[in-house]
């Protein structure tokens, strides 16, 4: 039995319930996301009996939300069952990595809540911290109906004169790496993040090791002018740009950050690479 949860805002293109039965066959329940977490709720109580194929239907947030589902008491509860991505959200950076079937890593996180609590909850493409965390909760309050591209770059456009750096402290493998005033610092299992933005050319989402990009904070002018390379990919060879790898990474410092499009809370933050932890597939609609 194939489990599909659906979150019905999250994008401009809604698919019927017959267009489902279509692309997965009979032998398929459709749940509804209700409310922020559900989807967690619905993927893990469909696992717990005994579903092996969860499709979480939507864009990064869901997916994000459908991947937590596949954990309980920070553990997966069937290492067997797979999560499939099918995109129809504004945003759908995790799936200009992923293109075909095959286990990968995940990002296991801890950190702090925005009511004080110690968290833990897991990611699949990319935690950004410093402006992509007030981006991020920015383009949650545009319309969705711009697309993922635009309410990206609007977002960063109004959050930008609103951030004013981000001082942290950042530890590898638990060396100590350096004390940065940061525009952005990005800890990546997959390549891409803000709707398109190349940020981690060289991640690969398999290779049971987290690439770290720090970008120091630049003014305006020279922000406008790196944002092509942001896109291209080529920004890497900037000089206030400094590149990392490694299975833990610590940050610490008092700014937000987000992951995967949600913003969930705020720093110290632990990244932990989890190697091979789930199988993903994604599935195309045309």
């Amino acid at each position: 039995m194939r489990i599909v949860i659906a979150n019905p805002g999250a994008g401009k293109r809604v698919v019927a319930h017959g267009d489902i039965k279509r692309i997965f066959g009979n032998d398929v329940k459709f749940y509804i996301s209700r409310y922020p977490g559900h989807s967690t709720v619905l993927a893990r109580q469909a696992i717990k009996e005994g579903a092996k194929e969860i499709i979480a239907m939507g864009g990064d947030g869901t997916f994000n939300e459908v991947l937590n589902g596949f954990f309980e008491n920070d553990r997966l509860i069937n290492p067997e069952a797979s999560l499939g991505l099918f995109l129809s959200g504004s945003s759908g950076d995790t799936m200009k990595t992923i293109k075909m079937p095959e286990r990968i890593d995940v990002i296991r996180t801890e950190f702090v809540d925005f009511e004080g609590r110690r968290s833990v909850r897991y990611c699949i493409n990319m935690i950004n911290i410093g402006l992509g965390g007030l981006v991020a909760r920015t383009a949650y309050k545009l319309p969705r109906e711009l697309g993922g591209y635009l309410r990206f770059m609007f977002s960063t456009f109004i959050a930008f004169p609103l951030f004013h750096g981000a001082g942290v402290e950042l530890f590898i493998d638990g060396e100590f790496k350096g004390s940065y005033l940061i525009l952005d610092l990005a800890i990546a299992n997959g390549r891409y993040t803000g709707g398109g933005m190349f940020m981690s050319p060289y991640s690969k989402e398999n290779d049971g090791v987290l690439d770290v990009v720090v970008i120091e904070k630049l003014s305006l002018f020279k922000f406008i002018q790196n944002i092509p390379r942001l896109y291209q990919g080529t920004h890497l060879k900037r000089p206030e740009v400094h590149v990392f790898k490694g299975r833990r990474v610590t940050v610490k410092g008092k700014t937000t950050f987000e992951m995967d499009g949600e913003t969930p809370g705020r720093l110290p933050l632990i990244a932990t690479v989890v190697p091979g932890a789930i199988r993903v597939f994604p599935v195309f609609y045309a």
